[in-house]
């Protein structure tokens, strides 16, 4: 129907029942994975999941300040998710909704990192405990937009919902690419400049993931 009257069909009494549920801070928090066929570090298994960057946009209230932090691993030598885990558990609390936008992503790095370093099980089993799913509100069709072309993958949903804002401009745009180019970046298969443009467009690319969640929201 939306697609035919080119018209967005919105229920917004089950929008605001779903946001109702969201509790202040706002952590808006997104992962970036690469899984390979031949482990990378020792201990672990092939293909397994092994998280190496996060960003995370805080809104602490209503009216408040936006705050950013992030953590990027550059280096490779050494199995990144501890690392990852002390910066994350250093810019979190215990309180407020954790938004993400597919949360089976990113409960499930949350437990297999549970999984490999039981001293921060408490936290990340809190971070799932609190999860809220972005894309809920459209996946739910309580969002409908011609514009989305039947996808309500967050590179359909943002240049929709927020024009200012796209992906397409990026170095990187998808997580299969930031991946690959972060593996290239640290087993030496490309040369140092060229891996320090990639790092900081990985930066940027993640960035914009939980960005793109609080533009939306």
């Amino acid at each position: 129907t939306a697609a035919k009257t080119k018209q967005p069909i919105v229920d917004l009494a089950a929008i605001a029942k779903m946001l109702a549920e969201l509790e202040f801070p706002l952590y808006f928090l997104d992962y970036e994975a690469v899984a390979t066929a031949l482990p990378l570090y020792q201990g672990t298994k092939p293909y397994q999941q092994i998280s190496f960057q996060y960003s995370l946009h805080i809104l602490p209230g209503p009216e408040a300040k936006l705050e950013h932090y992030q953590f990027l691993d550059q280096v490779g030598k050494d199995l990144p998710v501890e690392q990852l885990l002390k910066a994350l558990a250093a810019a979190t609390d215990s309180n407020g909704s954790v938004i993400v936008w597919h949360k089976s992503f990113e409960t499930g790095r949350n437990a297999e990192m549970a999984k490999m370093f039981p001293t921060y099980g408490d936290l990340l089993k809190s971070l799932n405990d609190r999860v809220f799913d972005l894309k809920d509100i459209f996946a739910k069709q309580h969002f409908v937009h011609h514009g989305f072309n039947g996808s309500n993958s967050i590179k359909s949903v943002l240049p929709v919902m927020v024009p200012e804002f796209s992906y397409k401009g990026l170095d990187i745009q998808g997580g299969d690419v930031a991946a690959i180019r972060w593996y290239d970046a640290i087993t030496g298969a490309i040369n140092a400049t060229q891996a320090d443009k990639t790092f900081n467009a990985l930066l940027e690319y993640c960035r914009l993931d939980t960005l793109a969640m609080v533009k939306i929201y």
